[in-house]
């Protein structure tokens, strides 16, 4: 959000963006929006793990599970995305 309304500032003022500053930028909106996804699904997973706690221990292990490769998946894109940004910045 936060990339998006410097890109709305600078077009606003006249300032022409350079193809390759847009495209940071986006990558930069899209890793915060990574960043927000992940801190959701971590949030819901810690929410279904408290609830679990109370039906008992096979339970809890199956949602640390699914936490736990969730968080993995998330981590991972949020490196694939790094690395796009990178290679952008290398332009």
């Amino acid at each position: 959000l936060q990339t998006q309304l410097l890109i709305a500032q600078k077009e606003k003022v006249g300032i022409q963006l350079q193809a390759e500053e847009y495209d940071l930028m986006a990558a930069a909106a899209d890793l915060d929006e990574i960043e927000e996804v992940n801190a959701n699904c971590i949030l819901m997973a810690n929410l279904q793990q408290a609830s679990s706690l109370e039906q008992g221990g096979e339970t809890v292990e199956q949602h640390l599970a699914n936490f736990e490769e969730t968080r993995a998946l998330y981590d991972s894109l949020y490196q694939n995305l790094e690395v796009e940004v990178e290679k952008v910045n290398s332009v």
